[in-house]
């Protein structure tokens, strides 16, 4: 098999660097104590800042809790001190437009020495309506605008209940609206106001974290550098400002800094816990930011991880040293196996024993790399002896290759090899021998594209591409291959589907056997079952359908014809004194006068030796006599000549009329050689128009003298066999005899069977000439009892056998009795016999056939050689008529129709058997054309 040259991609050698497992070991368990190290390192870190974060949200939330307490007590104070103001004043006195004193002087006195102590800046007193009457001190600004403070004065009048609130007017103060009651009514409503600042201070004093308040304004406009408000209430203020500056440029809103954010500035880390105003006291929008100072936190905490890390790398590089120093042993006795093993795959199955025998332990404390050294030692032992059953294996393999590669080469039929999608793999020698094409130009290529037509392929690829299971596992079809020349050959293909495809994608075995040879044959054989081959004319068998045809078209419709029967007058002369080639010559020349003179309508044909006919559709008498007359016209007026010879030419003219009569092919062919017969009998040159009166006296005479000759033999026994051998052609052995039937007349001469099978035919006695010849072949088989398989007797059957199943009954009776071996009688048919009724014959033939019998066509060749009843009808044997075999030696025609009859008939697997073999020249040809058998009067003569 041949497949295309693949190029070899040298791949690029890589360098391997060896590292010693001992290394490999120390390097990766470094890596993985260094990331056990460094994750214990930040596990503690991350405890330690998630516990820091929990103490630091604890303390977040116990300085919200001081918060709120520090203004709940400063509110309850004030009020208190508010309840005492209201019952010392008078409201006797009270007015918006009065700027009287409320309150006793020595109640003034007392106020402001608790303002000093108590940071109290303001009292103010608003009537019932809400609206401002009067403040002390009077010097003191308003710190809250009036409409502001309205509502919620009015809300404590309301409720009678005092209340604290948080304003930042100008600045942010506590204040504290308590209700006055005067005779039992509201009178109006004293608030007090305290400042912030104090507070601040006291819970930076207490807590120690700094404390912001910043007051949010709506409608304010922030800048990069600003929140939108005001800080109204700081602690240590020269480092919190533009601390809070800096927030401001991180954090867009006080919001986004949550309850717990750590901030890094100027080296410092500071932790922000945000608290909106209104959750510690009823106040304006505003938060309360805390800031704590957690940059030694951070640092211990940074401290004591660096600590955790460098005992833990301690602790890491003492064990990797000690691990090193434990491990070092084992390693090297590894790396002593290790550089045993390879010897192994060099096959150095000695030399790897040896090491690995010299280095065994003298102490039983076996460990795993003992174990390898054993396992390896017999690995060794095992590897060396399928090594040696693989070499053997190999070589086996390799000669079996060498065989298939020389078997599918030497093969004469294309083995080709495909993917499922039609690719070809590869292709055998026979392959390319045929394509013309190299193995290179074909491999790769679609199968479609050897093929003539490429849409022929489409079957076979949709076959391919079922799933496995779906379809066949084979397919065949036949189809024309283009070679590289341009010719075309017939090539039979059988694909057939691989179970598994192969690596190289090979799923299809295609097989294609070169019928080509028969193919023409069959189409030689086609033509010659038409056609005349010496003329070129049509022969008697398509003649007569072609008469059939007009016949049927003339039934249908008032249309007449005329049928012409001739033969030329002295051909004799010409073929005995200037040889068969002279008259071979004439009678082309004749062919051609006719071709030049018939219409297209007409119809011409040889009918064999020297007669021929002419069919003249739509045509009266007076052009049927008018076509003879000129016919023999033209056939005296150009003498011919042949090796310096001329001969004069005329032919004897039988004319008939269709259908005028006769209707019937046989009655009207037997009419018109009648009427040939007759011309020729009124001398030569002259035609004749057939009446029924030539036919009446032509035919009874005969019939009556047969049919009375044949009954009295019947009776008297008089009907016998004479046999004639037929022999192997290469071996000359006798492979059987046949039976040929011979009537003895009453003066004890012998009459052959052309004389009176006519006759016995028209008269009815067919079926008793049969019957007889059946019994008597059984009589002699019986008789003779051999034992080989083949045959030894053949027998000659009538056409009425083939329809008449009447004589085979005594043959069934004596295979089913065991008195016959049915392989051993063979009965030979003429084509025209299976032909009469083909489908009456295939009956009886497919039934003696299954019982054991055997059938050959006889007279080959002399009749339709019809090759189509050789592939559909059970023939064993074909028997090329004497015809083709007496002038084998000296007419290359009769040497091409011999030899495509053998390889059409070997192609179906029929045996060939020769007729007529006269001389040793004819037998040596027929050895080298491949015939089976030949049969003649130089093999055997008939006899008794």
């Amino acid at each position: 098999m041949h497949q295309p040259p693949k190029r070899k991609k040298r791949a690029p050698k890589r360098i391997h660097r060896f590292v010693s497992l001992h290394w490999k070991g120390f390097f990766h368990l470094s890596l993985l104590i260094v990331a056990l190290t460094a994750t214990f390192g930040f596990l503690n870190y991350f405890y330690l800042r998630e516990q820091f974060n929990e103490q630091l949200q604890v303390r977040f939330v116990t300085m919200e809790q001081e918060m709120r307490g520090l203004l709940k007590r400063s509110a309850d104070r004030l009020q208190r001190l508010g309840s005492v103001v209201a019952m010392s004043m008078d409201y006797s006195r009270i007015s918006p437009a009065s700027d009287a004193e409320l309150l006793p002087k020595e109640s003034l006195s007392r106020l402001t020495t608790i303002r000093y102590e108590l940071d109290l800046q303001s009292i103010q007193l608003f009537d019932d309506g809400g609206r401002f009457v009067w403040q002390w001190p009077q010097s003191e600004s308003p710190r809250l605008s009036v409409s502001e403070i309205a509502p919620f004065v009015i809300r404590v009048r309301e409720r009678e209940a005092p209340s604290a609130l948080l304003t930042c007017y100008k600045e942010c103060v506590l204040r504290a609206l308590v209700p006055v009651l005067s005779k039992g009514q509201n009178a109006g409503v004293v608030g007090l106001t305290q400042s912030i600042a104090d507070l601040v201070l006291d819970f930076r004093a207490v807590t120690g974290t700094d404390i912001g308040i910043f007051v949010l304004e709506e409608g304010q406009k922030n800048s990069p550098q600003t929140w939108p408000g005001r800080n109204v209430a700081l602690t240590n203020r020269e480092t919190l400002r533009p601390f809070l500056t800096y927030l401001a440029t991180q954090y867009t809103n006080p919001d986004k800094l949550g309850k717990g954010v750590f901030v890094q500035w100027h080296k410092s880390i500071y932790a922000l816990h945000q608290i909106p105003l209104r959750e510690l006291i009823e106040a304006p929008n505003g938060r309360v930011i805390l800031v704590s100072d957690v940059t030694d936190a951070f640092s211990r905490i940074h401290r004591s991880t660096m600590s955790v890390l460098l005992q833990a790398g301690a602790i890491a590089v003492i064990g990797e040293l000690m691990l090193l120093l434990l491990i070092r042993a084992p390693t090297r006795r590894l790396k002593r196996l290790a550089n045993t093993l390879p010897l192994l795959a060099r096959g150095r199955y000695i030399d790897a024993r040896a090491s690995l025998l010299a280095r065994h332990r003298r102490i039983n404390l076996y460990d795993e790399i003992d174990v390898l050294d054993e396992t390896a030692t017999t690995l060794s032992h095992q590897l060396e002896s399928q090594a040696e059953a693989l070499a053997i294996k190999n070589r086996e393999l390799s000669d079996e290759r060498d065989f298939v590669r020389g078997l599918l080469n030497a093969a004469h039929v294309i083995i080709v090899t495909q993917t499922q999608n039609g690719i070809i793999k590869t292709i055998n020698e026979q392959g390319v021998k045929l394509t013309g094409s190299s193995p290179a130009e074909i491999c790769g290529k679609s199968f479609s594209s050897l093929l003539h037509y490429e849409d022929s392929a489409d079957d076979v690829l949709a076959w391919m591409q079922q799933r496995p299971g779906e379809g066949d596992v084979r397919f065949q079809h036949e189809t024309e291959l283009r070679c590289r020349d341009g010719t075309l050959r017939n090539i039979v293909w059988v694909h057939t589907r691989l179970r598994e495809t192969h690596a190289s994608q090979i799923a299809v075995l295609s097989v294609g056997l070169d019928v080509t040879d028969r193919v023409r044959a069959e189409e030689r054989l086609s033509w010659l079952a038409n056609h005349d081959p010496l003329t070129g004319l049509f022969n008697r068998h398509r003649f007569q359908e072609e008469l059939e045809r007009t016949l049927a078209e003339l039934a249908r419709t008032p249309r007449i014809g005329a049928l012409i029967f001739f033969d030329l007058d002295h051909f004799k002369d010409v073929n005995d004194s200037s040889g068969h080639a002279a008259g071979d010559a004439l009678l082309k020349m004749l062919a051609k006068l006719l071709k030049e003179r018939a219409r297209r309508s007409d119809v011409v044909a040889r009918l064999g030796g020297d007669e021929f006919a002419v069919l003249l559709p739509d045509t009266r008498a007076e052009g049927a006599v008018k076509f003879a007359q000129e016919l023999n016209e033209g056939l005296m007026a150009a003498p011919f000549h042949y090796a310096g010879k001329t001969y004069r030419i005329s032919a004897s003219i039988g004319i008939i009329m269709i259908p005028e009569h006769g209707d019937q092919v046989q009655d009207l062919m037997a009419s018109a050689d009648l009427a040939m017969y007759a011309a020729k009998q009124s001398g030569r040159g002259r035609f004749h128009v057939f009446s029924f009166e030539d036919q009446a006296r032509e035919g009874v005479g005969k019939r009556v003298y047969w049919k009375d000759v044949i009954t009295r033999a019947l009776n008297d026994k008089r009907l016998l066999f004479h046999f004639q051998p037929v022999a192997d052609t290469v071996s000359g052995a006798v492979f059987y005899h046949e039976a040929l039937l011979r009537l003895k007349q009453e003066d004890d001469t012998l009459v052959l069977p052309g004389a009176f099978i006519d006759a016995a035919q028209r008269s009815g006695l067919i079926q008793s000439i049969d019957r007889f010849v059946v019994e008597e072949a059984l009589r002699v088989l019986t008789k003779t009892k051999a034992h080989r398989e083949g045959p030894i007797l053949s027998i000659n059957l009538s056409a009425n056998a083939l329809t008449d199943v009447q004589w085979t009954e005594p043959l069934k009776a004596a295979v089913k009795e065991g008195l016959l071996n049915p392989r051993q009688l063979l009965f030979e048919v003429t084509e025209s016999a299976a032909i009469t009724d083909i489908t009456a014959a295939r009956k009886v033939m497919d039934e003696m056939t299954e019982l054991g019998f055997h059938f050959a066509i006889d007279d080959f060749g002399a009749g339709f050689a019809s090759f189509h009843y050789l592939k559909h009808l059970p023939i064993a044997y074909v028997k090329i008529d004497r015809s083709f075999i007496s002038k084998l030696a000296s007419d290359p025609r009769d040497r091409a129709f011999v030899q495509a009859i053998t390889t059409l008939a070997h192609g179906y697997g029929q045996k060939v058997i020769a007729e007529g073999v006269e001389d040793a020249s004819t037998l040596r040809l027929l050895r080298e054309l491949q015939v089976d058998y030949v049969q003649g009067y130089y093999i055997g003569r008939p006899g008794p």
